[in-house]
């Protein structure tokens, strides 16, 4: 079966695309069993009227930068490692970083890692107000970082033209990243006179500067002619290159060129193996298009059990057609007793995530519940 039959003619969208209690961490130097011990370290520092020694100071920059250092910041010092913002956990590191912030005052680099910090926690707002600080200061990634707010209406009213303005102002100062977010508004027409030239441009310049996420946004140009003859060879090549360098999306555009045979004969072994290497790295979309490989029996024999395994490791990680397809799963037997009622959570689910498919199902056995009372 084609993949065009993957529930259903989804291979751009897969290609593309009462409040808690905070925990009080505890940084090695400071000591919590003070007279300042019921307070947060960061107001005990000055409610206390103690000033940091140098070596705590030290100590809680450190584990700041343990736990949201951007693996991408030009100012992240080599000795730092950093990592991904989708490796950062923000219970531990928003305390931690609050706590750098008071000790190192006016630092770029760790105002902008506590924007990170209360982005991942999806405190967007804060998040907006320490990457305004940061790139007043002059740090690139925090400008790019507010530029994607403004652009998505996170934390603050959706703005493109705001969005482009700090997209250029840190693409002009030679951030990889920036550009190619600045030329997927010219992709997209995003505030902007869609422009495919312009978005090629900026994504030649970052890939030319080695981001693997500028590689797999012009390998998406060459494999549907956007602006360009359509080149599945150099969309392969792009995406090898960016999967080389550990790229989940890239390796999930492979496994769907090698699904649906394009440039290359259909092979769905391959396609399979570069799925769950995506997969592996928590990609959703591959987690559900593994589902649907078991579902639709493409290249593996039909195995509800194991699709259902898939779909629920997808829908747990967000995917919303994975959490639809669950809901049709439950609703039609597929491998499970038909439940209503399980369906029917499903499919809320899904909708509130946003799936469409997902919300004219609930209105459809909604309608059928009311038919029958």
């Amino acid at each position: 079966m084609q993949l065009d039959h993957l529930k259903r003619r989804e291979f751009i969208t897969l290609l593309g695309g009462a409040a808690a209690t905070r925990p009080v961490v505890a940084v090695p130097g400071i000591n919590l069993m003070s007279r300042c011990a019921p307070l947060v370290m960061v107001a005990a520092a000055f409610v206390c009227g103690q000033a940091y020694a140098q070596g705590d100071k030290t100590r809680i920059i450190a584990e700041c930068d343990r736990l949201a250092a951007s693996d991408i910041d030009p100012d992240r010092p080599s000795s730092i490692a950093g990592i991904p913002v989708s490796a950062i956990d923000a219970t531990t590191a928003v305390p931690a970083c609050e706590a750098a912030v008071a000790a190192a005052g006016e630092d770029r680099r760790i105002i902008f890692q506590l924007g990170r910090a209360y982005g991942q926690a999806k405190a967007y707002e804060k998040a907006r107000a320490q990457y305004q600080r940061a790139e007043a200061l002059g740090h690139l990634v925090a400008a790019n970082n507010l530029g994607l707010l403004f652009q998505h209406g996170n934390g603050a009213p959706q703005d493109y033209n705001e969005a482009r303005r700090l997209f250029e102002k840190a693409a002009a100062a030679g951030l990889p990243l920036a550009m190619n977010n600045l030329a997927i508004l010219y992709q997209d027409a995003l505030g902007v006179l869609q422009d495919y030239k312009e978005a090629r441009r900026l994504f030649e310049q970052a890939v030319a500067a080695g981001l693997p996420l500028a590689m797999f946004n012009l390998s998406r140009m060459y494999l549907y002619g956007l602006g360009v003859p359509k080149d599945f060879k150099e969309a392969r090549r792009l995406l090898e290159r960016a999967a080389a360098a550990g790229l989940p999306s890239a390796m999930r555009g492979l496994g769907l060129i090698y699904a649906d045979g394009m440039g290359v004969p259909r092979d769905y072994a391959s396609a399979r193996r570069w799925m769950e290497k995506a997969a592996a790295q928590s990609d959703a979309t591959a987690m559900y298009v593994l589902g649907m490989f078991y579902v639709n029996g493409d290249g593996v024999p039909l195995d509800f059990t194991t699709a259902r395994a898939w779909l629920e490791k997808a829908a747990a990680a967000g995917h919303s057609k994975a959490m639809t397809e669950l809901g049709q799963m439950y609703e039609g037997g597929l491998g499970v007793e038909r439940n209503s009622a399980k369906a029917q959570s499903w499919y809320e689910k899904a909708a509130g995530a946003g799936d469409q498919q997902a919300a004219e199902q609930l209105a459809r056995l909604r309608g059928e519940s009311g038919s029958k009372q």
